[in-house]
């Protein structure tokens, strides 16, 4: 078993992979009253955090976060 698959339901575990395969990626997404879970590629980003260190790395992935966070509150999703 995968990281992934501890976190996450087998079923959408299945349907990202399939998703992330395709050239480009269609948008998956599944709806419920108390939560919000987005998966996402992005595009050239391996490529981005090999040039970083960890600590650059991390910090650029907490506010890609901050900015997914700001957008939902904005959006009220």
């Amino acid at each position: 078993m995968d990281l992934l698959q501890t976190a996450v339901p087998s079923h959408l575990v299945h349907t990202a992979r399939q998703q992330f395969a395709k050239s480009p990626p269609t948008i998956y997404t599944e709806h419920y009253s108390q939560t919000s879970v987005v998966y996402c590629r992005l595009v050239g980003l391996e490529d981005v955090l090999s040039c970083c260190s960890a600590q650059d790395s991390a910090q650029l992935l907490n506010e890609f976060n901050a900015r997914i966070d700001q957008i939902i509150k904005n959006d009220k999703i």
